[in-house]
């Protein structure tokens, strides 16, 4: 599989540990349901959010909204990059 451009360099263990830190709730205070196994951390700030295959989309409006490529699954620790639109293992 080939990795996109963003996500060389990053490295597994380091993104593990940010993981291991972050807040386990979406930063978005709008009223919603919000699925504990669906939110993304973003690795340039530290925001975390929802899936886009839930209700507001969080991580992604705030990868639009900041030009933030790069993700994490707070779940599995499996990377995505909005840009390129590739999850990377």
């Amino acid at each position: 599989m080939k990795i996109c451009e963003h996500h060389t360099g990053l490295k597994h263990e380091k993104v593990m540990n940010i993981i291991k830190n972050a807040n386990r709730a979406c930063s978005n205070k709008e009223k919603h349901q919000v699925d504990k196994d669906s939110l993304w951390l973003c690795l340039t700030c530290g925001n975390v959010g929802c899936s886009r295959y839930r209700e507001l989309k969080c991580a992604e409006v705030h990868s639009v909204n900041t030009k933030h490529k790069l993700t994490a699954s707070l779940t599995n620790g499996r990377i995505f990059c909005y840009e390129c639109d590739e999850l990377h293992s």
